[in-house]
């Protein structure tokens, strides 16, 4: 009678689902920062034409399971302040064009009327542009 051999298991030929799930890990930790890019593609491209488990195996063995406690995790805050500023930008732009658009509205009014007429859009402009200045003195300290 013959015996079978027993195959180890890093030597167990993968599975399309094997490859599709060591790809989704590897997203997942490019996500959190544990992975480059460029290491990301690298690893992904070995995931696709790998032939056993052994082989996803060792895409994935050096990556941590679970993300790291975000107690733990340093703070991006050249990240957070720039997409702070970048709201403030735009922010600004429609200001200014609400701004502009009311003084228009003002000059063809006081042209209509042949007079100056009281200056209305400081009641609009002047409030916003004081928590618009504000926000910018907040998110540059």
């Amino acid at each position: 009678m013959s015996t079978i051999p027993r195959i180890p298991p890093g030597q167990v030929r993968a599975t399309d689902a094997d490859r599709a799930a060591t790809a989704a890990f590897l997203e997942q930790a490019a996500d959190r920062g544990s992975l480059t890019l460029s290491e990301f593609a690298e690893r992904t491209g070995a995931a696709y034409v790998a032939r056993t488990r052994g082989e996803l195996q060792a895409l994935t063995v050096d990556l941590p399971e679970e993300p790291m406690p975000e107690r733990f995790q340093a703070p991006n805050r050249a990240l957070r302040r720039s997409a702070r500023f970048q709201d403030l930008r735009v922010l600004t732009s429609c200001w200014l064009l609400g701004s502009l658009l009311l003084l228009a509205g003002w000059g063809a009014l006081s042209a209509v009327a042949g007079e100056f007429a009281g200056w209305w859009p400081l009641w609009a402009i002047g409030p916003s542009g004081a928590v618009l200045a504000t926000g910018w003195w907040l998110a540059s300290r």
